[in-house]
């Protein structure tokens, strides 16, 4: 009874690991750490809500932010909330990084803002992500239909710019569920933060039954150390927060 216990034991513990522990656990000797905050404003009032005072008080080294339209009005309040930071704009985006900016641009789609940062020495692409809505199917036709074709524009868009560097994050709001096929290509590709921490995770708060919608993908010779959601005051989606361990061979 004893050895079968300890071996139904064993199995739970296997079982219930996180899906990235053994592929990371032999990832490479660690070449720098970051801390990445991804998080959906909901409405872009920084100034009225002191939300980017917030955000500056985690310390992390690069923020993306979504829902940020109209941010550029405000680019003297951020930079001066962001002292010493390199800031990215987009139609619907901010990047701020602690890192230099090599360059960045926006997705013909508007779907993402890719950011190559030069962190220690080592190209880093960073893609701030904001897929179309809606999050369920595209059942019904009409208006829905047309968002989600153009959500599936985003995806082959995003598939088709990533894989082109030796180390990528691509995180924020992909307004889609973890069962769509649409997330295939990334799981199959990349890790998920997420998946690095045992049970439910949701980011989407403001519908039955909560969803998890927003993501952090990084390329398989990345390690992720923590992986967090925190509910604020500023939006209907949690903000995450994940300490990325890059490679010395970015």
């Amino acid at each position: 009874k004893g050895f079968a216990a300890s071996i139904l034991l064993l199995v739970l513990i296997i079982a219930f690991l996180p899906a990235n522990w053994s592929a990371q656990s032999q990832g490479e000797e660690a070449g720098g750490e970051i801390k990445v905050v991804s998080f959906n404003t909901l409405w872009w009032e920084p100034q009225e809500n002191k939300m980017l005072e917030y955000l500056a008080s985690l310390d992390a080294d690069v923020y993306l932010l979504q829902e940020a339209k109209n941010a550029g009005k405000d680019e003297e309040y951020i930079k001066r909330i962001f002292s010493n930071h390199s800031i990215a704009f987009g139609s619907d985006f901010v990047t701020v990084s602690r890192h230099g900016i090599i360059e960045s641009r926006e997705a013909k789609t508007r779907g993402f803002l890719k950011t190559t940062l030069s962190i220690n020495g080592k190209r880093v692409s960073v893609y701030n992500a904001h897929l179309n809505n809606p999050v369920f199917s595209h059942r019904g036709g009409g208006l829905v239909k047309d968002a989600f074709e153009l959500k599936k524009l985003q995806f082959d868009e995003l598939e088709q710019s990533v894989g082109r560097s030796a180390c990528e994050i691509i995180a924020g709001d992909f307004n889609t569920k973890p069962n769509s096929r649409l997330l295939d290509f990334l799981k199959t590709n990349f890790f998920q933060a997420d998946k690095t921490r045992v049970g439910f995770h949701t980011s989407w708060i403001s519908a039955i039954p909560l969803f998890l919608i927003d993501y952090v993908f990084y390329s398989k010779n990345i390690r992720a150390d923590s992986y967090e959601t925190a509910q604020t005051p500023f939006s209907d989606h949690n903000l995450i927060e994940a300490t990325i361990i890059l490679p010395k061979n970015c």
